[in-house]
């Protein structure tokens, strides 16, 4: 008795493999596929057609999967068994991030800088990055950034390198310089309420508001021109290195030069004086001269005293002069100077024409 022989169809197991891969914007599927299970002249090659099924973009892990289908001739020995679908990984594709350093001199305006993004794929145009770094006072700050996604995914990307620059605002350089101013001693205070900006000067549209506080000079001497300053209220003084430099008041001394009105004349028995119309004063103020005198008038006074009054500016000056003579012979004529209003300490005096002659 013979047995019966069965043989049944050998199964066929197909499966793809496990893969990783970096997000392009293309699409991936189930990749290479393998099988395994025909024998002998029927194969490897070409036994089982493959046909997929599903395409993925976006990062993430997924299961693409496939149809398998014996060739028609093989179907007779064999059949398919398990099909094994494997995992595919996408990962986010990396993106380096840079912004621009930037850097200038305070100007009350805003300094920004430009930012790129490297790594994007074609397939995303649509995403844009922009530099968030603003530095407007004195100082640094990092400039950041924020990425406008727009109809791309955010989680297709990674951020592996950041190169954030930085914005600098230098402080500018101001000084402040006040004026400097001589004078001779006239009993008023020397004052020159001016100053020089310079340096870098201050930004558009701000300043000092008030200089105030200044010094005088009114006795005979040196001093420095002091000073001080308030600054207008959109003006930081942080944003500013500011320096003061003083000029200098000088008040020299205040000489006089004092004409006494002396002259010489011939004898004739009659008493002589003084010639009225030289009497006068030289007045040297600084590098200014300045000569008064006090008028028409008699051209000889024979005896007693002449009184002259002048005022310069705040001092009242006052000359007495006497002096007089009849016979042959030389005769000093005096001259008396008084001041009020003023320090004589400051006052230079000195006389000249001071003798009457008669020949």
């Amino acid at each position: 008795v013979f047995g019966t022989l069965t043989i049944t169809k050998a199964k066929i197991n197909v499966w793809s493999d496990d893969r990783t891969v970096t997000y392009t914007g293309g699409l991936f599927d189930a990749g290479t596929v393998h099988y395994q299970g025909v024998y002998g002249v029927d194969g490897p090659m070409n036994s089982v057609s493959i046909t997929y099924t599903d395409s993925v973009r976006d990062a993430g892990t997924w299961t693409p999967g496939f149809t398998a289908t014996v060739r028609s001739d093989l179907t007779d020995k064999y059949e398919l068994g398990e099909l094994t679908f494997g995992t595919l990984t996408i990962e986010p594709a990396p993106l380096t991030v840079t912004t621009a350093t930037a850097e200038k001199l305070y100007d009350g305006t805003a300094l920004t800088g430009e930012a790129t993004l490297t790594g994007l794929m074609p397939y995303d145009s649509g995403v844009t990055v922009t530099a968030t770094g603003s530095q407007t006072d004195a100082g640094s700050c990092e400039n950041g950034y924020s990425i406008a996604w727009g109809s791309s995914k955010e989680s297709n990307y990674v951020i592996t390198s950041e190169e954030l620059g930085t914005l600098t605002v230098q402080k500018r350089t101001v000084t402040l310089t006040s004026a400097s101013a001589s004078h001779g001693y006239d009993g008023t205070a020397l004052t020159a309420e001016t100053v020089t900006v310079g340096g870098d000067g201050f930004a558009p549209g701000e300043g000092v508001d008030e200089f105030y506080g200044w010094s005088g000079q009114t006795d005979v001497g040196s001093k420095p021109n002091y000073f001080q300053y308030s600054l207008l209220s959109n003006t930081k003084a942080e944003n500013y290195n500011i320096s003061k430099t003083e000029g200098t008041l000088t008040v020299e001394k205040l000489r006089l030069t004092v004409n006494l009105g002396g002259r010489t004349v011939e004898y004739d028995g009659n008493p002589q004086g003084f010639d009225m119309t030289l009497i006068g004063i030289t007045i040297e103020n600084g590098s200014a001269f300045q000569t008064v005198t006090p008028g028409p008038g008699s051209a000889v006074v024979g005896h007693g005293e002449y009184t002259f009054t002048l005022n310069w500016p705040a001092l009242t000056i006052e000359l007495v002069v006497d002096g007089a003579g009849t016979d042959v012979g030389t005769y000093d004529i005096s001259g008396t100077v008084t001041f009020s209003g003023g320090d004589e300490s400051n006052i230079e005096l000195g006389y000249t024409n001071d003798v009457l002659t008669i020949q």
